[in-house]
């Protein structure tokens, strides 16, 4: 909690590089289901699969969508990749009970949250860092789950330097 609160209050300065995907994605895999051993993490790679993007920033956000989901109680997670120019669309699917309507207007508030335990703050770092990478992220929630749909550049957004 400490952690995304202070986060929220610096800068985001994304720093670019070349990134193979494919061992990007086996190296984030392996370590979301070590961590969640009961989770089944699957992810579908596009044919484009390298791109300059700030790696860190990205697994961040990832996780943090992935983490929502395993604390909503979500067992299978889906990470549909696809790159069409100018943007990798990368979307990130649960089939879980939803994200309530109260929640979901605000979703990217900071404080907005309908967990106790919960900070209200990962999702607006998220929608953060995604911005820094000169991306979008955005969401579709109903009973069939949620989707977090997050787009950024191929080659770096215009906030990258």
């Amino acid at each position: 909690m400490v952690k995304d609160l202070l986060q929220s209050t610096r800068p985001i300065n994304p720093s670019t590089r070349e990134v193979d995907l494919s061992t990007w994605c086996q190296s984030f895999q392996s370590a979301f289901q070590t961590a969640n051993p009961d989770v089944s993490l699957k992810i579908d790679l596009p044919e484009q699969r390298l791109i300059n993007t700030d790696p860190d920033l990205l697994q961040r956000v990832l996780w943090n969508l992935s983490l929502n989901a395993v604390q909503a109680g979500e067992k299978l997670i889906t990470i549909l990749m696809n790159s069409t120019q100018p943007d990798l669309s990368i979307k990130v699917i649960d089939g879980g009970p939803g994200i309530p309507e109260d929640i979901l207007g605000n979703l990217f508030v900071p404080g907005n949250t309908n967990r106790p335990e919960g900070s209200g703050m990962g999702l607006y770092n998220c929608h953060r860092v995604t911005s820094a990478l000169g991306g979008t992220l955005e969401v579709k929630s109903g009973n069939a789950g949620t989707t977090f749909h997050i787009k950024v550049p191929l080659k770096g957004g215009e906030n990258n330097k």
